[in-house]
């Protein structure tokens, strides 16, 4: 992400300071009524401009009479905004199209708290907005300066996690065998060839707030299959079956991730893959999945 300030608007009438965060996307400042900023996707290897559909901001840590201006361009790209019940931010449309989002108690907060956060849904790859406090309501007087060397005081903040949880993927089923790589369908050379299924899917990173109450993975061979084996491993490679109980029942398959597991971080953000290596049962009935041929297919 590119952030450029645009424009700013002094109150203080000594020093004043801007200042961004190293580590996390955030900035201060001390003495400005308000400072213009553009947000700006881009391509981390190309570096050029890249627009997003459905991108989500979260805006924490609003108090003390602050309050964040998007431009007309940027409110007509807002789908939503979520809030807590408790909200105490009030927003407002401006006449020339500008939504003001602001704290209007001036009283304190920190970044968890969710009554002084709110999140943007939008479309397009660049937000501009005017970040800023109402200095003259809070009641502070122009003839003063920003300490020197050091960070301002008003902190803004942003956050990755989501106010809702992820709508739950679909995953996706690949079969393999010595001949045939990432297939839907599967054809047997012989009867006496084991395969593979691997199953992929993706469980979101989500906040403790949204942690599973239950995460299964089922499935049903056909009747002339029999399961060998199953492993799961995420997108590094790791074997993580251990976060799952096996409670397979000839070929209904059934792996459900334990409770220790839900309700660690460590579960969500990942890739997991459901490897079930599989052969074709002694003495099975295959007319039913037989061609013209006499080829098998699964």
């Amino acid at each position: 992400m590119k952030i450029t300030v645009t424009n700013w608007t002094p109150y203080f009438t000594g020093d004043k300071v801007i200042s961004f965060g190293r580590d996390a996307i955030n900035h201060t400042q001390t003495g400005y009524t308000g400072v213009t900023q553009t947000w700006q996707y881009i391509d981390s290897e190309t570096k050029k401009d890249v627009n997003v559909d459905g991108s989500y901001m979260k805006f924490v840590d609003m108090d003390g009479k602050q309050f964040i201006t998007f431009d007309k361009e940027t409110t007509n790209k807002i789908d939503k905004i979520y809030v807590s019940d408790d909200s105490w931010l009030d927003a407002t449309q401006n006449p020339d199209g500008s939504l003001k989002v602001a704290d209007i108690g001036d009283v304190g907060s920190v970044d968890t708290d969710p009554f002084a956060q709110f999140t943007t849904l939008f479309t397009g790859g660049k937000m501009t907005f005017t970040w800023g406090k109402d200095y003259e309501a809070a009641g502070y007087n122009k003839n003063q300066s920003a300490a020197k060397g050091l960070a301002g005081n008003e902190y803004f903040a942003y956050s990755d996690q989501k106010p809702v949880r992820t709508e739950t993927l679909k995953p996706t089923k690949l079969v393999n065998d010595k001949d045939e790589k990432d297939k839907t369908e599967n054809t047997l050379d012989a009867v006496q060839e084991a395969y593979n299924y691997t199953i992929s899917h993706t469980v979101p990173n989500e906040s403790e707030d949204f942690y599973y109450k239950s995460y299964v993975y089922e499935d049903t061979l056909v009747a002339p299959l029999e399961l060998t084996s199953i492993k799961v491993t995420n997108e590094l490679g790791k074997d993580v079956t251990s976060f799952f109980k096996n409670e397979t029942e000839g070929n209904k398959v059934k792996l459900s991730a334990t409770e220790e597991a839900l309700s660690s971080a460590d579960f969500y953000g990942h890739n997991y893959f459901y490897s079930m290596n599989v052969k074709v049962k002694d003495g099975a009935n295959l007319d039913d999945f037989k061609d013209d041929n006499g080829t098998i297919h699964f």
